[in-house]
């Protein structure tokens, strides 16, 4: 009996639980990203790009991004930090932190979470996402999962 009242406690939960979407696309500028080469064919790299964004409410709009990575030998264990400001088309505001450590330089799973926001946005502060990435040429393509408070 307690097996089955645990189990209708989760589906429940997960069936209540309020989630929203948020698709990136990155423009990636081989202009804009420092690179320091380490003798052990590590590096470490400093990246700044901007985005286009949309999400499963119907908002749409632009991101500013610094990422921190560092790359192992062959661009394996990828660990990158970075902070992104965003608006909206009604020029309501959030920042976002996204973390990541991954094996793979070129796809990933990683966390983002909206850290500051104006407007609508101020009720996303805290909330947490999990994100999927994946780099092709000088484009970065990310599908955030948010579950609300």
């Amino acid at each position: 009996m307690k097996i089955l009242i645990i189990l209708f406690y989760f589906i429940f939960f997960n069936l209540s639980a309020k989630s929203f979407e948020v698709e990136i696309f990155f423009s990636i500028n081989s202009n804009d990203i420092d690179i320091i080469d380490f003798p052990n064919n590590t590096k470490y790299q400093h990246v700044k790009n901007t985005a286009n964004w949309q999400n499963s409410y119907g908002d749409y709009g632009v991101l500013k991004c610094l990422f921190n990575i560092y790359l192992g030998d062959k661009n394996s264990n990828a660990k990158l930090l970075g902070f992104c400001d965003g608006k909206n088309q009604d020029n309501e505001k959030f920042w976002l932190e996204l973390r990541r450590n991954t094996e793979d330089f070129d796809a990933g799973i990683g966390k983002s979470k909206f850290i500051f926001g104006t407007g609508k946005y101020k009720e996303l502060i805290g909330t947490e996402c999990i994100y999927a990435v994946k780099l092709l040429d000088e484009s970065a393509f990310s599908k955030h999962k948010c579950q609300l408070k």
